[in-house]
């Protein structure tokens, strides 16, 4: 029963450290944010449009692996 949990939280602290990166780098401790602040100031914005679709989509992927991997451990213990 904890295995649906524990995988639910594990991908859950890897989509928050992902958001976390981002907030980080724009106030300038480098990461992801850093090169998102960087295409910004230099005007650009299709790379920082690129940037803000990769991280959307990492974290859209990561809250869709989340739901399947639960609703198939669920199933599997039934």
């Amino acid at each position: 029963m904890a295995m649906p949990s524990l995988i639910n939280t594990s991908l859950f602290a890897l989509e928050k450290s992902v958001r976390a990166s981002v907030v980080l780098g724009l106030v300038g401790a480098g990461g992801i944010g850093a090169e998102l602040a960087t295409a910004m100031e230099m005007f650009r914005f299709d790379q920082a449009a690129t940037i803000i679709l990769l991280v959307f989509l990492l974290v859209l992927s990561v809250e869709k692996l989340s739901s399947h991997a639960r609703v198939a451990l669920l199933k599997k213990r039934r």
